[in-house]
């Protein structure tokens, strides 16, 4: 399961990492600084998923981002989905605190090449080796995708109407919507604040390029009606 960091040499390449806690953020800069010092640089390190995002997006980036499963200001599926739907580069590590298998498949989706725990730094290391030589990463029974695949993929959707660009917990509160709940049923229902409910419909609004929550969910119809 997973990756193995023997084989064939690399050309060194650098790395950046997302995670909004400054303290675990500090300390794996650190340990990556010291641990792949003969194969990689640290580029840079931000506990904002919005900064994040612009480096990859609009200037030169680093070969691969490293990105924590759980922030606050914006979910790292989330960070994974927005930066492979637009770039067709940049390799993609999830990394998480929580075990794997709460996040693997989501992470896959959203077009991640690989899954890591934070807390087995040997195999964080052997899968950030594994993910530059561009070997395929498979956890359990998740086969997660190269690069490429998962651009063509996500992009052709994002083309479509945005729908498939939804984070799960997106497409569950448009879909929850769509069976018409209010912004209260859902919040008590998934344990989020309405306001919290709020922001992700207007996220899901932003990404499938509509004005309000009627809208999004005609979107949803639409596509429920084409199958």
């Amino acid at each position: 399961m997973g990756l193995e960091s023997e084989g064939t040499a690399i050309p060194h390449f650098t790395i950046g990492v997302v995670d909004n806690d400054a303290f675990a953020l500090a300390a794996m800069g650190n340990y990556l600084s010291r641990a792949l010092a003969d194969s990689a640089d640290l580029d840079w390190l931000t506990t904002s998923a919005a900064t994040a995002i612009h480096r990859c997006l609009t200037g030169p980036c680093p070969n691969m981002l490293l990105v924590d499963v759980s922030m606050s200001e914006m979910s790292g599926i989330e960070v994974i989905r927005t930066i492979r739907e637009r770039d067709s580069r940049i390799m993609l590590l999830a990394v998480t605190s929580f075990p794997l298998d709460e996040y693997a498949q989501s992470a896959a989706d959203a077009g991640a090449q690989a899954i890591a725990a934070k807390g087995d730094v040997r195999q964080l290391t052997a899968t950030i080796l594994g993910v530059q030589r561009r070997q395929p990463y498979r956890y359990a029974s998740i086969d997660f995708p190269l690069v490429q695949d998962a651009f063509t993929r996500l992009a052709h959707h994002r083309q479509r109407d945005g729908i498939d660009s939804l984070t799960p917990r997106e497409r569950t509160i448009v879909e929850l919507s769509a069976d018409g709940n209010t912004s209260v049923n859902i919040a008590q229902q998934l344990g989020l604040s309405p306001a919290t409910v709020g922001t992700y419909i207007q996220r899901a609004c932003r990404k499938c390029g509509v004005k309000n929550r009627v809208q999004l969910i005609a979107l949803l119809a639409k596509r429920r009606n084409t199958r």
